[in-house]
């Protein structure tokens, strides 16, 4: 049996994966997507988490397992084909390793490219396996492995808290308020990492991504809290249809307000664990994830969601593909302004002024949600194939 997708999460993620795209592609106002879009994706997570897996270590097992083949493996597989690519990259402009692109292109270059030798390639491919390394193409692949990371953590946090609190005896059991001492332990942990990994950051300590992770972890752990302040909050208020409006776009406008008084002197690039401050980072992810959950309850409810809840559900299609797919756009752009064939490889983009950004959108998010929808039928036209010849 299909299980019953959380339409709401859907909108979630399709209205966050837009606002990726748009962030990637320079958006006049990115610096404004850039304070919460990434901790939404995150929370989400947590969100959806569910608790049974953390009962018992077969329940952590198959949770892993899970996660490897929902998460390292695409990080695995797209990493591999764009450093198998890497030459011939090289060889239609998509990467260049002309100088002249350093001088012409501004700030939209990731530096030159270098022609990958056997061993280069071999080593490339052993890293990605390893979770570490990564390629232009895959530059936002970092969320993958945050994500594996932090997924694992609370996972593993919440089988250890459950033993030392309630020792062996202890289940899920939603009638009552046991697991609520767990998530606050657990809440307080969060705080405790967010901090260790904040002061990791601020002191030039050369942990690798430990501070992200435990930046993630802090989210992930809050999409849970939010979770339950929402089943709370539904089991005692019950509103009618045209107060739920009015509902929705107070909250709505509440928290944009929030979010654009603390875009004046916040700035935040999860990536790298760099924020402003921790208080300020907290208050405007959890304002964009009331505006995204709340935006996404007032599209559900007035039956607009059909499109963002498509995005939603190959977000991770759009996620991987498309820096690729801006390279179209980037094209049509050498081609129309007569530009030299090495400005295909500026990055991410080459132009966005009189609304460039538009297109890059438009094809950073279709492109890869219309491929991944015909890779699923191809899927599911050979599974059927199958299973008549059987």
């Amino acid at each position: 049996m299909e299980k019953k997708r959380n339409i709401e999460i859907d909108i979630v993620k399709g209205l966050g994966i837009i606002l990726m795209v748009m962030g990637h592609c320079n958006f006049p106002y990115s610096k404004f997507i850039y304070l919460f879009h990434m901790s939404v994706f995150f929370i989400a997570s947590g969100y959806l988490q569910k608790e049974e897996y953390s009962e018992d270590i077969a329940g952590i097992k198959i949770y892993v397992w899970r996660k490897l083949k929902t998460l390292w493996l695409p990080y695995f597989i797209f990493n591999t084909i764009f450093v198998l690519l890497n030459n011939i990259f090289i060889y239609m402009n998509i990467y260049t390793d002309n100088p002249l692109i350093l001088t012409n292109a501004g700030e939209n270059i990731m530096g030159l490219s270098e022609r990958f030798t056997w061993g280069m390639t071999v080593t490339n491919i052993v890293k990605s396996f390893f979770f570490l390394g990564g390629t232009n193409m895959g530059v936002a692949f970092w969320f993958l492995r945050a994500l594996f990371a932090a997924s694992v953590i609370m996972c593993m946090l919440e089988y250890i808290l459950k033993r030392i609190i309630y020792g062996n005896k202890h289940t899920v059991n939603n009638e009552t308020d046991k697991n609520i001492i767990v998530l606050i332990t657990e809440m307080l942990i969060a705080m405790m990492l967010l901090t260790v990994g904040c002061f990791i950051t601020r002191s030039g300590i050369n942990a690798r991504n430990i501070p992200v992770f435990l930046t993630s972890y802090f989210f992930m752990v809050s999409g849970r809290l939010f979770k339950v302040i929402e089943e709370k909050t539904a089991k005692s208020l019950t509103l009618k249809k045209s107060f739920s409006v009015a509902l929705y776009i107070g909250v709505i406008l509440i928290s944009l307000a929030i979010l654009i008084i603390f875009n004046n002197f916040t700035t935040i690039d999860l990536s790298r664990n760099k924020y402003t401050g921790i208080i300020s980072m907290i208050i405007v992810s959890y304002a964009g994830w009331i505006l995204m959950m709340f935006t996404a309850k007032l599209i559900k409810h007035l039956n607009l969601c059909k499109i963002l809840v498509i995005c939603g559900q190959n977000s991770l299609a759009v996620m991987i593909l498309h820096i690729l797919c801006f390279k179209l756009v980037s094209l049509i752009q050498v081609l129309i302004y007569n530009e030299p064939c090495y400005m295909l490889a500026s990055f991410p983009v080459l132009k966005t002024t009189n609304g460039w950004w538009i297109a890059y959108t438009i094809c950073g998010v279709a492109i890869p949600v219309t491929l991944n929808k015909i890779r699923r039928m191809v899927t599911r036209s050979k599974k059927m194939t199958l299973e008549t010849k059987k």
